[in-house]
């Protein structure tokens, strides 16, 4: 149904169907790599038996799971903000009314803003525990708290951010007319991170695939700035930008 209706954008003129094409893409591409980041974690193996190297197997797998549980977030929230804009479309494109009485033009609006706060909320802290026990592996569970915190306060603030932004967006829309073209906000924005953020998180991994590195303390704070970027501020700022997104009202 969901590719069915991606077709039937393309027979559809308006700058927000294209936005809406360019977004769904946008998220089949980070999710299409995600698979791959994935696939890529589940393949890495000691190459000689033994403590240090199976912690050091341990510490890669880990750094190369941040950016594919980034991807998946990213990617699965902007798959919902697309079919929200995919339903935003059919409103515009149609005048009518349940014939029950219910206003179909608030009620998909408000589904809309109730699925992607759901998703944004659920990832961003699922997002945080994965975050939080990779700061643990890397540091060999001597992670700083103040770290910790910081992090975990980030993620939390911006999801509620992130929620908040999508209420006021919906809540502009509902007083507008179902033909109404809506304003697409951040939506370019939100489109070109998410392929940004999925070429870079790509683009790690690999790299920590085949380049030899001596987890030190120095290199292991690289790694963790790098992931730490690409797996958890990068999807979190991607939320607030499909936040920014929802249809709303010029």
């Amino acid at each position: 149904m969901l590719f069915t209706g991606i077709v039937l954008l393309f027979g559809r003129k308006g700058r927000p169907n294209l936005q809406t094409i360019a977004l769904l893409s946008a998220a089949f591409l980070a999710l299409s790599l995600d698979s791959y980041l994935f696939s890529l974690v589940t393949g890495i193996r000691p190459v000689v038996l033994g403590a240090g190297v199976s912690t050091e197997a341990c510490m890669q797998a880990w750094a190369q799971g941040m950016p594919a549980s980034g991807l998946l977030a990213a990617g699965g929230t902007a798959l919902v903000c697309g079919i929200g804009w995919m339903l935003s479309s059919h409103l515009t494109a149609s005048t009518n009314r349940s014939l029950a009485g219910v206003d179909d033009h608030g009620y998909v609006r408000k589904l809309t803003c109730f699925m992607v706060a759901v998703v944004i909320v659920t990832t961003t802290l699922l997002l945080m525990m994965t975050t939080l026990d990779f700061l643990e592996v890397m540091y060999r569970f001597h992670a700083s708290s103040l770290l910790k915190w910081v992090t975990g306060t980030i993620l939390v603030g911006t999801a509620g951010v992130s929620v908040v932004i999508a209420g006021w967006r919906t809540r502009r829309m509902l007083g507008a007319a179902p033909t109404t073209d809506p304003s697409h906000g951040k939506l370019p924005a939100a489109t070109y991170t998410i392929v940004a953020l999925s070429g870079a998180g790509t683009i790690f991994a690999g790299v920590l695939t085949r380049l030899p590195i001596v987890w030190a303390p120095t290199s292991t704070n690289v790694v963790v700035a790098f992931a730490l970027v690409l797996g958890a501020a990068g999807p979190a700022a991607v939320s607030v930008l499909l936040a920014m997104s929802l249809p709303s009202q010029h």
